[in-house]
């Protein structure tokens, strides 16, 4: 509860205005993980610093890779080569945990799936990332690995040549299952995955109509369901978080965080930065600001940080 106070002070908004709704998705929001909670420091006494930020992901995660190799119009990149209308997450979080935003750590490609497919054809999925990362003999143990990825899987389970749901999210649960894997074996401690966010809810899901968007809202619960089991049976000290409750939070609440449209894109607005999705899958740099912060207490809840990472967030 002390953690979801905090986040409700830190978009200006009492705990006591909260509607109920919105206040039982924060608490699954912002509540550790219980196997997390059971100890001050999950991973033992002694906190730890990052030495490095890295990353395996898509266009959410990807700060102009994909727009140098193809330099094409028909990309929708629309600040310094990221898909949004400003800064991403990992901007907003390298700094939070006292790090220079290092985008040679971010192996992230738009388009990517998470096998070997991506959107823009010849380009990388993430398991191609991840081959690229681990090209290093081994990996520095001391960073935090953030696993982030699964929504261009989603292209294949909607719309007309739609394929088995349940063919295709065990095959993308297996590959993320996989990153985290090899991760964990090259010598990875501090890794956070985050799962599919609410798919249902983006201008696109609702562009098809009320039937597909509810599909691709049940698609993506199912997703993160099996995804949450799979990887329990890793290790469940792996931190996770939800862009699935953080979406459904901002959807029922808009105004907590400063948003007045949450179902358009803002791409041509005037006041693009107050909508929660800047094209029709994207979200704006209001939206990344949020999924750091979330991020960042999830890592502070592992009890992974020395007291000096962050003044700010204390």
């Amino acid at each position: 509860m002390k953690l979801v106070m905090k986040i409700a002070s830190r978009f200006a908004c009492p705990l006591g205005t909260f509607p109920l709704a919105t206040l039982a998705v924060f608490l699954t929001l912002f509540t550790p993980r219980s196997d997390l909670a059971a100890s001050p420091n999950a991973y033992g006494q002694n906190k730890v610093s990052f030495s490095d930020v890295i990353v395996i992901g898509d266009s959410l995660s990807d700060t102009g890779r994909t727009f140098v190799a193809l330099g094409s119009p028909a990309i929708p990149v629309f600040y310094h080569g990221r898909v949004s209308n400003g800064p991403l997450w990992i901007d907003y979080l390298a700094p939070q945990v006292s790090q220079t935003y290092n985008p040679l750590a971010n192996f992230s490609w738009a388009g990517a799936h998470t096998g070997r497919l991506n959107a823009f054809g010849p380009l990388p999925g993430m398991l191609d990332e991840l081959d690229e990362l681990l090209s290093e003999k081994r990996l520095d143990s001391h960073a935090l690995y953030v696993v982030f990825g699964g929504s261009n899987d989603f292209s294949r389970l909607l719309g007309v040549n739609a394929e088995e749901p349940m063919v295709v999210i065990p095959q993308v649960v297996n590959n993320l299952v996989s990153i985290v894997r090899q991760l964990r074996a090259r010598g990875a401690k501090h890794i956070v995955v985050v799962n599919v966010p609410n798919i249902g809810l983006t201008p696109r899901a609702r562009q098809g109509g009320q039937a597909i968007a509810t599909q691709a809202t049940l698609l993506s619960l199912v997703f993160n369901s099996l995804l949450d089991t799979a990887l329990d049976a890793i290790d469940k000290k792996l931190i996770r978080v939800s862009a699935f409750n953080i979406l459904s939070a901002i959807s029922a609440n808009p105004a907590l965080f400063g948003f007045t449209n949450v179902t358009d894109m803002g791409l041509y607005a005037a006041n693009a930065d107050t909508y929660l999705f800047w094209d029709d899958l994207h979200p704006t740099t209001r939206a990344h600001q949020i999924i750091a912060s979330v991020i960042y207490d999830a890592i502070e809840s592992a009890g992974l940080l020395k007291e000096n990472a962050h003044p700010a967030a204390k």
